[in-house]
């Protein structure tokens, strides 16, 4: 179990290394867990994009790109409404049963939003596409409701259930797709989107098995007062979610919509193959987000900084080793969707978007755990004008691989200005006295993992 509660003597630096060293050593395994659950899912997205590259024509993996990014848009909205408060306010919890409640609450309002989000997609394929809206919608419901399921589970202390979860989604997710993607010559969208649903389908039936958790729901007079409680946040969490969407998903749409998807394909393809950088970010807020939420609301300034510290040089270190292995390897991807363009081009550009996007993710978890959420709205609005300004110039002087540079550019400017938030917003005082109390009213706390 993790326990953040516990003294912490200012000015003594031997006992603050000391504390960190510990803080890694009890995370250790739950982080090694959920990295390993999101590399089990990612690598069986990633294979699956693979094979669709080869197999599909570059119009049809244009389409399907555009399918999993509007999944993707969705699922934002699902973690920034409901998954991240649960993980905030669960962290921050100081019983298992305060911790339910706040489970309950954004479960339900998950179950809602994750609704929404399907018939919203079914109802823009329909008129787009003409086919497979309904596939699609399902897919976006069962995606959106088993993001906010990971994320709760993690935050509750069910990190063992979720790995063992992860395991049979990916092995439900490879066996369908051998059943009926390899050797079928039948419409492999069509193909494709029921293996995800199925996949997903019975990743949501085995989070509620191992964990032995009810489907809780309710819109009560409870889950409606706590829900209003915090609307305020919750308003500039989803106008945040917006603006990052524009800032990151937003500039993939611009160049579909003015390029075509087959000249999409290939930036699509290209992504795909740094997607695992984007797995391990994933598993990281999982687990460091509720220990962080903790140390803010006791103003644990000191311990705040080392992590922010000692993760950042992790996330970064990794994504130094990925792009040094992967880069040379990307010349080797033979396929027609990348016929006319520079893969190595590509590759580079792609390197620098995900590795400014993960040296942001601890400064974003920061501004999240502390509600700053106006800041986070401002900061991605601003990457994307940048980006979406540079990506639609680029657009009219080069051709459509060169507006990843776009892309880069938006990146890097919220890397710069969310690192001068948080250093602004939380100054190091070594010689400040550590509260290790309570911080206001509705900050609680965090609880103890069953684990």
């Amino acid at each position: 179990s993790v326990s953040i509660c516990g003294a912490w003597h200012r000015g003594n630096d031997t006992f603050q290394s000391r504390a960190m060293l510990n803080i890694l050593h009890r995370l250790r395994r739950r982080l090694f867990g959920a990295v390993t659950g999101e590399a089990m899912q990612s690598g069986f997205h990633f294979i699956l994009n693979i094979f669709l590259v080869h197999t599909m024509t570059a119009h049809d993996y244009g389409i399907f790109s555009i399918v999993m990014i509007i999944g993707g848009i969705g699922l934002t909205y699902v973690r920034a409404l409901a998954g991240m408060p649960a993980s905030v306010f669960i962290g921050r919890s100081c019983s298992r049963r305060a911790a339910e409640l706040h489970d309950v609450t954004f479960g339900s309002v998950a179950v809602v939003l994750s609704t929404g989000l399907a018939l919203v997609t079914y109802i823009l394929l329909q008129a787009w596409l003409g086919k497979h809206a309904f596939w699609g919608g399902l897919f976006v419901f069962l995606w959106s409701l088993r993001s906010y399921m990971r994320t709760a589970s993690f935050a509750l202390g069910y990190q063992r259930q979720v790995l063992y979860s992860d395991a049979l989604f990916t092995i439900t997710g490879v066996l369908s797709a051998v059943l009926f993607l390899s050797g079928n010559d039948g419409d492999k969208l069509f193909l494709s989107l029921n293996v995800l649903v199925f996949a997903n389908a019975i990743g949501i039936l085995a989070t509620y098995c191992f964990a032995r958790r009810r489907l809780r729901f309710s819109v009560g007079f409870g889950v409606r007062q706590r829900f209003l409680r915090i609307r305020h946040q919750l308003m500039w969490s989803a106008v945040s979610v917006t603006t990052a969407n524009l800032q990151g998903q937003g500039l993939s749409v611009l160049v579909a919509g003015l390029a075509g998807p087959e000249a999409y394909a290939p930036i699509a393809a290209g992504l795909v193959m740094f997607v695992p950088l984007r797995v391990v970010a994933a598993a990281f807020v999982n687990i460091i987000q509720p220990v962080v939420a903790g140390d803010i609301s006791r103003d644990h300034r000191t311990r705040l900084w080392a992590q922010a510290r000692t993760w950042t040089m992790l996330l970064g270190g990794i994504s130094l080793l990925y792009g040094l292995i992967a880069i040379p390897l990307l010349p080797l991807i033979r396929s027609s969707i990348f016929e006319g363009v520079s893969v190595t081009q590509i590759g580079l550009t792609c390197w620098v978007i995900f590795s400014a996007f993960l040296l942001y993710v601890m400064p974003r978890i920061m501004m999240e755990s502390a509600n700053a959420m106006k800041a986070v709205a401002l900061i991605t609005l601003g990457g994307a004008v940048v980006g979406m300004s540079l990506v639609y110039i680029i657009l009219q002087i080069a051709s459509p691989s060169w507006s990843l540079i776009g892309a880069a550019a938006s990146e890097l400017f919220v890397l710069l200005l969310s690192w001068i938030y948080v250093v602004r917003r939380f100054p190091r005082d070594d010689q400040r006295r550590q509260d290790l109390g309570f911080k206001g009213s509705d900050v609680l706390p965090p609880i103890v993992s069953q684990n």
